[in-house]
């Protein structure tokens, strides 16, 4: 239950870290269906992660964890897409606004990737919370880092 539980901490910050970051799309000037389609299928990106956490019957599935546990491969290949998502919309909000965030948003990019294809390699519920542990320090981390001029 650990993982599922840490891994829910996890998206629910993420999910927070999202709608702060779409913010930043009141600097786009010019709109269009396109780009509202793609700001919807991303946000819908943790919906479907959410749906993947927590089972709609419980009794049919063994246990909670057990669930997570069966259906980690489409967590975490949605998880491992939302990264593609965000590099796009990352540049959507123009070329100057990516390279404020610096070489570090690369390498959360990268690490986020990384700990999704980790996660799907293994069905120990130890492993996926310790995965899912770092991640969330590292978003903390950079949540802080990026909006410190809120503190």
């Amino acid at each position: 239950m650990h993982a599922q539980i840490v891994w829910s901490l996890a998206l629910l910050l993420g999910a927070v870290h999202f709608w702060w970051w779409e913010f930043a799309l009141r600097l786009v000037e010019i709109w269009n269906f396109w780009l509202y389609i793609f700001v919807l299928a991303y946000a819908s990106l943790f919906f479907l992660m959410s749906t993947l956490l927590y089972p709609d019957h419980l009794q049919d599935h063994g246990g909670r964890e057990v669930f997570f546990i069966r259906r980690r491969h489409a967590f975490f290949a949605i998880f491992a897409i939302s990264f593609a998502f965000d590099l796009i919309d990352t540049l959507i909000k123009g070329r100057e606004h990516f390279g404020s965030l610096g070489i570090w948003y690369i390498a959360r990019v990268v690490a986020g990737t990384a700990i999704a294809l980790l996660a799907m390699r293994t069905e120990d519920s130890r492993k996926l919370m310790w995965l899912g542990l770092v991640w969330l320090l590292g978003s903390v981390l950079w949540i802080t880092m990026l909006y410190s001029e809120l503190l």
